[in-house]
């Protein structure tokens, strides 16, 4: 029998006696006095109660059981001479199996029983409390959860406590306008979603009485807005309707704290709830032109669930997801026509649909500051002929408004093409890593590492595109030879009409 106690334990994993001022109580109609009390039950799972084995026990503990072995356990229980039952053992009086595969086989028996199964007693869908079975007889029973596999199993002589060992796992996913990843001009305003979910009640043995969501809030985002903060009893984007909201949500130092319990500790919301929050910014003057394969504008989103109402008491567990907002650059160099080496100062464009401010210290750079109607401040490319527009989300349209001294002015408009400034891939020679300025980074045989290389706009130069200028058509001057010509002819002219007018006077006569 002591072997027999062990095994109990064994299977009961956590036997611990926690007391809870509400409790839901499941009367079972079998009429003993013997109870089961689900410390942890969370709210909205279906707890069902089966009776294994039948037991008697007297007063020093002593716990003899009978019934009827399954066929799925007849390899780790027996029954002995007088027809208890006891744990299997080869004729060397070994046990056959261990504590812990006898357990396993047990919770895979009790996980597949069914309301048809033979002793099944009764079932119940917790409310955030306790779940107390009373009333029951003395026996070995084993409880299923909906959340997964079986609960535990336990005996009651005449009390038992156990605790839902199921766990759930929780996932996060940030979107920036719907997506992953998506590509913004600097000032335009988009909306973020982060959805959490499924959440659990309780951890082990522990409730969970509040959620904390953190955003890392970089500093590319300004006048961040949070539209709502609304619980769902399941997934939204499935189905889930709303059951719960913060109100007047906000990040407070980056942070919005989600009541998870009542004042009596009793779960509000059904376990495996979802969380989904809501919030705009726009999209600031620090954002980087870097994509891909670099760190790019990223934006991360988290969630810890608590042991405390105020969020000071942390579980171990911060489950995180990020999204990407993507602006790119774009840059023009403006050349002579039949020299295209030769660049141009002077020039000065504007570009549709977007304001622009000059980079301080920065000539010919400008900033994206957002969208508009018509066209742009005017922007003049620097004493290289080079012009960087910074911030774009698409390629976007330009028109010369001033040409370069003695040039002629370009008509119509032309399309600037975007850029993304790209980390570089290391180089290898003979084992030997260099980065793109040709500095020793490492000495490896991997072919796929990469490294970091620092950029910043110059580097859209390369792919700058050419403006092409022609030199105007030269005009002659006035005041020269040119209208002295003039001159002369049109006094011969005056002349030889005179001459003929008087040749035809004397004829007359």
């Amino acid at each position: 029998m002591k072997k027999l106690i062990s095994l109990v334990l064994a299977l009961a994993l956590v036997l611990l006696c926690v007391g809870a001022a509400f409790a839901q109580e499941v009367a079972t109609g079998k009429g003993g006095t013997a109870t089961i009390t689900i410390s942890n039950a969370a709210k909205g799972e279906e707890y069902k109660l089966f009776k294994l084995f039948d037991a008697t026990a007297d007063a020093d503990g002593h716990i003899a059981y009978t019934g009827t072995i399954p066929d799925a356990l007849s390899d780790y229980f027996v029954k002995d001479t007088v027809d208890n039952i006891i744990l299997k053992t080869d004729s060397e009086g070994a046990r056959v199996h261990t504590d812990t595969e006898t357990a396993s086989a047990v919770a895979d028996y009790v996980a597949n029983l069914t309301e048809s199964s033979t002793g099944y007693i009764t079932k119940v869908t917790g409310d955030g409390t306790a779940v107390v079975f009373t009333g029951l007889e003395f026996g070995y029973y084993g409880v299923t959860s909906s959340q997964g596999a079986a609960v535990t199993v336990d005996s009651t002589t005449p009390n038992a406590t156990i605790i839902d060992k199921n766990k759930v796992t929780t996932e996060a996913h940030k979107k920036v306008n719907g997506k992953d990843i998506d590509d913004i001009y600097v000032g335009e305003t988009v909306t973020f979603t982060a959805k959490f979910g499924p959440l659990a009640n309780w951890i082990g043995d522990e409730q969970v009485k509040s959620y904390t969501i953190d955003d890392t809030l970089p500093e590319y985002l300004e006048n961040v807005s949070v539209t709502s903060v609304i619980v769902y009893d399941g997934d939204p984007d499935n189905g889930g309707t709303q059951v719960g909201s913060v109100a007047n949500p906000a990040f407070t130092n980056k942070k919005i704290l989600v009541p998870w319990v009542n004042d009596s500790d009793a779960s509000l919301y059904a376990n495996k709830s979802y969380i989904k929050v809501t919030y705009t910014a726009k999209i600031g003057e620090n954002a980087v032109i870097d994509g891909v394969d670099g760190n790019g504008n990223i934006n991360t989103v988290g969630i810890t669930p608590n042991k405390d109402k105020n969020g000071d008491e942390p579980f171990e567990e911060h489950i995180t997801d990020d999204a990407e907002v993507r602006t790119y650059g774009a840059a023009l160099v403006k050349v002579d026509g039949k020299d295209t080496t030769k660049t141009l100062k002077g020039a000065k464009f504007t570009i549709d649909g977007f304001e622009v401010e000059a980079v301080e210290g920065e000539a010919g750079v400008y900033r994206i500051t957002g969208a508009k109607t018509g066209a742009s401040s005017e922007m003049e490319v620097n004493e290289n002929g080079l012009l960087y527009i910074l911030g774009v989300k698409d390629d976007v349209t330009a028109t010369e408004t001033v040409a370069p001294a003695g040039y002629n002015l370009l008509s119509g408009t032309f399309t600037i093409s975007k850029q993304l400034l790209n980390h570089t891939i290391w180089t290898k020679s003979e084992n030997r890593y260099f980065d793109a300025k040709g500095n020793l980074v490492s000495e490896s045989s991997s072919e796929t590492t990469t490294v970091a290389v620092s950029k910043n706009y110059t580097d859209l130069a390369p792919n700058a595109i050419p403006v092409i200028n022609n030199a105007g058509t030269e005009l002659p001057s006035t005041g020269g030879i040119g209208t002295t010509i003039f001159y002369i002819l049109g006094g011969l002219l005056v002349i030889g009409a005179a001459v003929i007018l008087v040749a035809r006077r004397k004829a007359n006569d």
